[in-house]
């Protein structure tokens, strides 16, 4: 395919391209920024965020940007505690993969189980033809459970990969878990208590990224296309589009990549 067949090329039906990592490690900015570059070319993109409202995220990594028209507009923390809540008191269905996952890894306290039945549930409601494009998905989900439910160990996150529908792409956003904790820290700074109810601590993100380097492990062995984006500068984020890009295109990577300086 030559670039200028890449202008009106669309991927396979139903493709998918996850970020991943810790929270603060800047899967929104990337994502955003991805999602701008894909649609110059003239693919068109279903991009999930999950910014905040009190985030004023753009499609270009500068920052201060207008959130453009055709993402999806952030809601409140304590919206989604609301909405956790309802369920709670109504009579949700439940969805077999999200049984089996927390059958796995299971959790502590209805309230947290209730919320990852919900935010599965979101996932696989949120799936549409074209690409999809996640800050957060089905891994962020799984290493998620793993770490609240202390089944960190290779074989249980190995047993969880076959359990759900994994991205056609996978980006993992490998930034110093020390550098995410000090942006999570100011991040909870500026929030409200309800919101602080859903964010982790910044104690958190060093475990949390063990468990993403042991997913990533898995991948890789399995063969899957994976970018992995070292770094913390915004410079390095911008080198890792055209990767990240050619890699959704289907005319990238079909295995593991590294981006940055680390």
């Amino acid at each position: 395919m030559t670039d200028a067949d890449s202008a009106a090329f669309v991927p396979t039906a139903g493709s998918v391209l996850e970020l991943i990592g810790p929270p603060a490690s800047g899967k929104t900015t990337l994502a955003l920024a991805v999602a701008a570059e894909l649609r110059q070319r003239g693919t068109p993109v279903n991009l999930q965020v999950s910014a905040r409202p009190g985030e004023v995220p753009g499609d270009t990594l500068e920052p201060g940007a207008a959130l453009n028209d055709s993402a999806p507009r952030p809601r409140s923390r304590a919206a989604k505690l609301g909405d956790i809540l309802r369920d709670a008191l109504g009579t949700t269905a439940r969805d077999p993969l999200a049984a089996a996952l927390l059958e796995l890894m299971p959790l502590s306290g209805s309230l947290n189980a209730l919320r990852r039945r919900r935010y599965l549930a979101s996932l696989a409601a949120g799936q549409g033809t074209g690409l999809t494009l996640r800050d957060q998905g089905y891994l962020c989900a799984v290493a998620g459970l793993a770490l609240d439910s202390g089944r960190t160990d290779e074989a249980i996150l190995n047993k969880a990969l076959r359990l759900i529908p994994l991205p056609d792409v996978t980006v993992w956003i490998d930034v110093a878990p020390d550098v995410t904790a000090a942006r999570l820290r100011d991040r909870l700074s500026q929030q409200g208590r309800a919101a602080r109810l859903l964010e982790r601590t910044p104690d958190a993100n060093p475990a949390l990224a063990r468990v993403f380097d042991t997913i990533m492990s898995l991948l890789e062995r399995d063969g899957k296309c994976v970018v992995r984006v070292c770094g913390e500068a915004w410079t390095d984020f911008e080198a890792a589009v055209p990767v990240i890009v050619s890699a959704a295109l289907d005319r990238g990577p079909k295995a593991s990549v590294k981006v940055g300086p680390k």
